[in-house]
């Protein structure tokens, strides 16, 4: 069983990502967001993985890798879903996204959630 305290930093330290532009399912549309992590379940060519995801104010476009349920443990965002219906999270949301959405993500706030997310193509990294 993993067991998450509020703040999400019971189970270890954060690590650098990759950077969003390097990846082939992320770009950034303006600022300079970096985003760090850890795995708790899985590995980056895991099917299924759980952990922690931080990110820094900026705006990105993404497309999911995986169908992703997570719940946001500090800062805020407003997130573009595919349809242009845009949403504000913020601490105590839980959210679900299908595989393949694109979206675009505005933090205004440094971002951290716990992330589950199912369904990963092979050979992609998680967030």
């Amino acid at each position: 069983m993993l067991q998450y305290r509020a703040d999400g930093r019971d189970g270890g330290e954060l690590e650098a990502w990759e950077p969003f532009d390097e990846l082939d399912y992320a770009a950034v549309v303006a600022g300079d967001p970096h985003q760090s992590g850890r795995l708790d379940v899985g590995t980056a060519e895991s099917a299924t993985q759980v952990g922690i995801w931080e990110c820094t104010p900026g705006t990105m476009s993404w497309t999911g890798q995986g169908d992703e349920t997570y719940i946001v443990l500090a800062g805020r965002a407003r997130i573009t879903d595919p349809a242009g219906q845009t949403y504000e999270v913020g601490p105590g949301d839980t959210v679900f996204t299908p595989k393949g959405d694109t979206e675009i993500w505005e933090v205004t706030e440094t971002f951290r959630k716990i992330f589950c997310l199912q369904n990963v193509a092979p050979s992609r990294a998680a967030a």
